[in-house]
């Protein structure tokens, strides 16, 4: 873009020496130069693959160890050495490119093809972590259920633990299989561990004694070689085969360094890289609406590599389980005559069953008819709380779409008797007369439940009796048989899973000529009438209800009333001759209501025989709409079996690079990047007070969410937790003014710019101060500690706020601090007592130095030195003429110029006509005629 010529910076406008400048650059050269190397410690090794840190760290707390490379160092380097070169010409700076440049193909692309500009859908990523330093490492392998013995709160083991994930009780078990999942049962926190003599001691934050499960991994893994990709989650670990891990972030520095490599090298490889990159940001950027809590994936064989997914299997045999090359999950259960069940759910949900609205589709087949459970657990650390609802499988491995609404789950816990509900607890037995008939059958009702359906047939029965009114002669009676008809009886005597009750239950019900015996506790049998319904209803006899029945086995005198404890018998007794009545349930069901927890979703299945289950999908509606995609980045962009996993985190501000988007002319994805990052600075102001920062995390309606608060919303809880690091902040604000410097017409760029730049300011008021380092969610932002790389950063904000033409009253200001403030902690490179002589080094004593930092700052440098205007001074017959020096991309196209070499950078003087009025009288003789250098 056409640059200002009166805003190019000199040593006077910025109160700070540019020829300094210039001698940190050739120092840090020197440094790269030095250390550029196998030998530790180094920067570089010898086939240009850059380490994360110079110093011995493991990186970020812990997560990734000492020995990595970073694709965030590896481009970051490189752009920083390409704008050098792009700056200074010398080729020492290319070379350096280069070397880094030449490790890309077969290192973080791990000689993957590059794809033709015209091929849009292939996938070509670089891995994010890289042994950059050990000729052999060893990766981790975990434990999930290690059982330790603690005393008071003291556990050892005699594994060398190199991490320890979690402790649990004997009775809990994971939500799913990995060391970071979360906990269904009792957790106990882990304070500390060390390494003794022959092992591993663990120290609770508890004093407990006992034996508890313990998650832990140990260095006993394969080896992972020299310039060899490998994964850090969930423990360090060499990929499988297909599988990659990818940060979002470095697909934007490598554009830039692919569209620098074409333009200094011209080799159409580079040109190549650039397309197939820019085909993977928008690829990245499409973020797809699944919060299935289990799903269709063709992307591997592994039933349970969605995060969150589990199998729980009760059952002596075990289940097989694996996906279909259709990405179906199989499960292969096996015969179990205790009807032990097994079940495959998603943990960790985080939903709320909010709306009547909402529901969830369920698709799924056996292939034998049986009856499944769909199951919602709201709470982990209550197991036993559940909702239910019965999934009704036809067979013949049909594929069938159940539809659940809240109205279908319930707890039948209390239920006591139902063929529907508790179909463990449905039986019983017929008493009756000889000619009195009683049938049943399951019917469906309205209700959506089957109903167990009595009919009841009181017949005609003969008895005899002894007739002795007649006497014989004698007086002597005369037995006579006479023969009566009566009504016989009918009943059903029902039995209980859980043994008889002691009260008389609820039950939904209807009927007509219907009536109850019940024998209490001492034997002694009671009768009630059931109401007629021709509708269901609850009906809720008491004892209060019940008379002495007129037949009993037992001596009743001085009974007054039914005698506690649990009843002998329970029966429903026909009344009329014929009575029926239809029972959903006996005892007391509870049903799911709205806004209920939904933390895990499983369907449970203890069908006795053998069979197989196949499930497509378990997906709640209604569908969310995705606030700012497709155009803001995600947290993460992996792959398995070479294609896209469905979990890709959150959109963090520090990640977008709104300036991509003007680079590929897509005015939507600039202003809709724009948008978020100005509602970011909303929730920050909202939050803090404070105006000019932005909210780091926003929380999409997505299942990858869930963890970290209420959908819609922005906050500082992420998968990367280090959430108040003001490297999020600077990041966020470089890429605004990058793109407001693409675009000076760009008001909301300029608005968040000079926002940020003045909350700075206001903040960090010194160069001798701290920079500030975080950004908490509830206050002012503050310096904890120094970071020069984050004055780069803000160097170059200010920079590119200053070419958009912004207000220079701060931005200045801005401009010479952290020029002052990267002086004060240059390291000479003559310093005798440090190895990072030539770096920025805030602890020079401890060589404590980061490739990302060094590239960052380059970057900052050189856009400064290729906006600065010097001047050469000659001595004229009348006067001194200062003749201006602008770096060649100052100058616009077609203009006439002549290169020179400055001690810093490689500069033009702009040649004119010699008649021109700003014409000096120096001559050049060029190829178009003679010219005139520019005098100022």
């Amino acid at each position: 873009m056409a640059v200002d010529k009166s805003r190019l910076f000199t040593s006077q406008s910025i109160a700070f020496s540019i020829p300094k400048i210039g001698k940190w650059i050739k120092g840090y050269s020197q440094f790269l130069t030095k250390y550029t190397r196998d030998a530790l410690p180094n920067i570089t090794n010898s086939e240009g693959v850059t380490v994360a840190h110079f110093h011995n760290e493991v990186g970020r707390g812990g997560y990734f160890p000492a020995y990595a490379g970073t694709s965030e160092g590896q481009f970051l380097a490189l752009r920083g050495y390409l704008d050098m070169y792009g700056t200074t010409h010398e080729r020492e700076w290319l070379d350096k490119a280069l070397h880094l440049a030449s490790s890309l193909d077969w290192v973080y692309y791990s000689g993957m093809s590059l794809p033709e500009p015209n091929v849009t859908n292939q996938l070509w990523v670089p891995y994010w972590l890289v042994n950059a330093k050990q000729s052999q490492a060893t990766s981790e392998e975990f434990v999930l259920d290690d059982v330790i013995h603690f005393n008071g709160g003291v556990g050892y083991t005699s594994k060398d633990v190199n991490r320890v994930f979690s402790a649990r009780s004997l009775d809990s078990r994971l939500s799913w299989d990995s060391p970071t999942a979360d906990i269904i049962g009792t957790k106990y926190d882990v304070y500390y561990f060390e390494p003794v003599s022959s092992g591993t001691l663990i120290r609770l934050r508890s004093n407990f004694t006992g034996d508890l499960y313990v998650a832990l991994s140990t260095l006993t893994g394969p080896i992972i070689h020299k310039n060899e990709v490998f994964d850090a989650y969930p423990i360090w670990r060499k990929y499988k085969d297909g599988e990659k891990g990818a940060a979002v972030d470095s697909l934007f520095w490598s554009y830039d360094c692919y569209e620098l490599l074409y333009r200094f090298t011209g080799n159409t490889k580079w040109y190549k890289a650039r397309e197939a990159t820019k085909n993977m940001i928008y690829m990245s950027h499409q973020i797809t609406v699944n919060n299935d809590y289990l799903t269709l994936d063709t992307s591997s064989t592994d039933a349970l590599n969605s995060a969150g997914t589990y199998i729980y299997d009760m059952r002596a045999n075990k289940t097989r389980s694996y996906r279909k090359p259709s990405g179906h999950i199989v499960l292969e259960v096996k015969a179990d005559s205790n009807y032990k069940s097994v079940e495959i759910g998603k943990g960790n949900i985080q939903e709320k069953w909010d709306s009547a609205n909402k529901y969830i589709d369920v698709r799924l087949a056996s292939d034998i008819p049986l009856t499944a459970k769909a199951v919602i657990i709201p709470n982990i650390e209550h197991y036993d709380q559940y909702w239910e609802a019965r999934l009704q499988l036809i067979g013949g491995n049909n594929l069938q779409t159940i539809s659940l609404r809240y109205a279908d789950f319930y707890n039948a816990s209390q239920v006591r008797w139902s063929a529907y509900y508790r179909p463990d607890s449905q039986s019983g037995f017929i008493v009756k007369s000889s000619h009195s008939t009683v049938s049943y059958m399951d019917v469906s009702t309205s209700l959506g439940a089957t109903a167990r359906r009595f009919q009841f047939f009181r017949g005609e029965e003969k008895g005899t009796i002894i007739d002795y009114s007649e006497t014989d002669e004698d007086g002597t009676p005369i037995p006579k048989e006479i023969v009566y008809t009566y009504t016989g009886w009918a009943q059903y005597f029902l039995t209980f899973a859980e043994g008889m009750p002691s009260t008389i239950l609820p039950m939904q019900y209807r009927g007509n000529g219907m009536g109850m015996v019940v024998t209490d506790a001492n034997g002694v049998g009671w009768v009630a009438n059931l109401p007629d319904r021709s509708s269901f209803g609850t009906v809720a006899l008491s004892w209060s209800d019940f008379v002495l029945a007129d037949y009993q086995e037992v001596d009743i005198s001085g009974v007054t009333g039914p005698a506690g404890g649990r009843v002998r018998n329970y029966a429903l007794n026909g009344l009329n001759i014929q009575a029926w009545c239809e029972i959903v349930y006996i005892g007391v069901l509870q049903k799911m209501p709205l806004q209920t927890n939904i933390s895990t979703f499983c369907i449970n299945d203890n069908e006795p025989a053998a069979h197989k289950l196949t499930i497509e999908y378990v997906r709640p509606y209604p569908l969310p709409v995705l606030n700012y995609t497709p155009w803001v980045a995600p947290f993460g962009f992996g792959t398995e079996n070479n294609q896209i996993m469905n979990w890709r985190g959150m959109p963090y501000s520090g990640y977008q690079a709104p300036y991509i988007w003007e680079k590929l002319n897509e005015s939507t994805g600039v202003n809709v990047v724009l948008g978020f990052l100005s509602d970011a600075a909303d929730a920050y102001y909202a939050a803090t007070g404070v105006r000019g920062g932005f909210a780091p995390v926003y929380l999409w309606d997505r299942w990858d969410s869930k963890d970290y608060g209420a959908k819609n919303t922005f906050t500082w809880d992420g998968p990367d937790p280090n959430t108040t690091w003001a490297g999020f902040q600077y990041r966020t604000a470089d890429t605004v003014a990058r793109t407001w410097y693409l675009d000076p017409d760009n008001q909301v760029a300029a608005t968040l710019t000079l926002d940020f730049l003045h909350m700075i300011n206001r903040y960090w008021t010194s160069s001798q101060n701290k920079i500030l380092t975080d950004f908490p969610s509830n206050g002012a932002p503050y310096g904890n500690y120094d970071e020069t790389h984050m004055a780069g950063l803000l160097l170059r904000t200010a920079l590119y706020a200053h070419l958009a033409g912004g207000d220079d009253s701060v931005i200045i200001t801005i401009i010479t601090r952290s020029l002052r403030y990267l002086d004060r902690f240059y390291v000479d490179p003559n310093t005798p007592t440090s190895q990072v002589g030539g770096t920025w080094s805030v602890d020079p004593s401890n060589d404590i130095w980061y490739t990302y930092w060094g590239g960052e700052i380059l970057s900052a440098l050189s856009l400064l030195l290729n906006h600065t205007l010097e001047f050469l001074n000659v001595k004229g017959a009348s006067r001194v003429h200062r003749l201006p020096i602008y770096h060649p991309s100052i100058l616009e196209s077609g203009s006439s110029s002549m290169r020179i070499t400055t001690p810093t950078r490689v500069g033009a003087f702009e040649l004119l006509a010699t008649s021109d009025a700003k014409a000096s009288p120096i001559r050049v003789y060029t190829r178009s005629g003679v010219k005139a250098i520019r005098d100022s």
